[in-house]
């Protein structure tokens, strides 16, 4: 059964013969595409038969991102998972999954959360939208807010702590850039956060539910759209700051200068698909992220222990200093 979906004005069409449909679980915070427009992206999954998750192209891995792995052959890109081999070509991805695996939700899910999403994120390459693993929070008169990070960097905690002091975000771990004109605008593709249990008590939300796709990682999803109502943006301006968050340990969060370097590179360390050699449709990358670093500025967000002590004045110092 196929659906469509409106991803900023560019429509996606999915089609599965499995129980579960990885790409309309990824896909269904977005609204629904009219059915008379042409599909820009389309995703197409089967169930696999015996032998078919083996990767076929040749040589080594362009990356592997665990338990992913990459390879290129020419417009050729394969991606390969414990569950699922799928292929990108230009806008199309086509892929063979594990039907037992997606028997239940809970397998559909991890698909969609794990491989498919690497998979959207090069496809979309071909449409000039490029994946950037950051949190983006927009500040009422003062612009919006990057904060770029790997996970563990506290990002999501900081992020989620600065919305209960009244910003809106478009999310805490997953956004795209795309260059309108001679303007970049960051765009949404609405997920839950993920958040420990302990930032979860300290900010003072309904814990997060566990879940088997972040298993071992200590966290769980959250849906901030529902704790924080009203509060979603699904586009944004290119940043007016650049937060790289890290974890200190020290009593006090403090915010320090970050020059262009340090914040291109935090950029670059949030956006593997950069670095990836041969990797189709990524020409405007390296300018999109170069872009937004050099129009930002850019600090050291050294996270205290202030900030699950005190999140609300922590939160409410670090706007502040951004306003002033």
């Amino acid at each position: 059964m196929a659906s469509r979906f409106d991803f900023h004005g560019l429509v996606i069409e999915t089609d599965s013969n499995l129980p579960y449909d990885p790409a309309r679980l990824l896909l269904a915070p977005l609204p629904s595409a009219p059915p008379d427009l042409p599909a820009d992206l389309t995703i197409s999954l089967d169930p696999a038969a015996q032998g078919e998750l083996e990767q076929r192209l040749p040589g080594p891995d362009a990356f592997a991102y665990a338990p992913n792995r990459l390879r290129i052959s020419n417009d050729v890109v394969e991606l390969a998972a414990p569950e699922a081999l799928l292929t990108i070509v230009g806008a199309r991805i086509s892929g063979r999954v594990s039907r037992a695996f997606v028997a239940g939700e809970g397998g559909a899910d991890l698909i969609a959360q794990g491989p498919l999403l690497v998979a959207l994120a090069v496809a979309l390459r071909s449409l000039g939208c490029y994946h950037l693993h950051a949190a983006a929070l927009v500040l009422p008169g003062h612009g919006t807010v990057l904060v770029p990070g790997p996970s563990g960097s506290g990002k999501s905690t900081l992020a989620t702590a600065l919305i209960g002091q009244g910003t809106r975000f478009l999310g805490d771990d997953t956004l795209f850039v795309r260059r309108e004109g001679d303007n970049l605008r960051l765009l949404a593709l609405p997920r839950d956060f993920h958040l420990s249990g302990q930032s979860a008590e300290a900010l003072g939300l309904t814990s997060p539910r566990s879940s088997a796709q972040l298993k071992g990682s200590g966290k769980g999803l959250l849906d901030a759209r529902a704790h924080f109502p009203g509060r979603f943006i699904a586009e944004a301006p290119a940043p007016s700051f650049i937060l790289i968050p890290r974890i200190t340990g020290l009593p006090t969060t403090r915010l320090e200068p970050a020059g262009p370097s340090a914040t291109l590179g935090a950029l670059l360390e949030s956006s593997v698909l950069v670095a990836s050699r041969g990797l189709p449709g990524g020409e405007g990358h390296l300018p999109a992220l170069a872009g937004l670093a050099d129009g930002a500025l850019g600090f050291h967000a050294d996270l205290g222990l202030d900030l699950l002590a005190e999140p609300a004045a922590t939160a409410s110092r670090i706007l502040a200093r951004l306003a002033s």
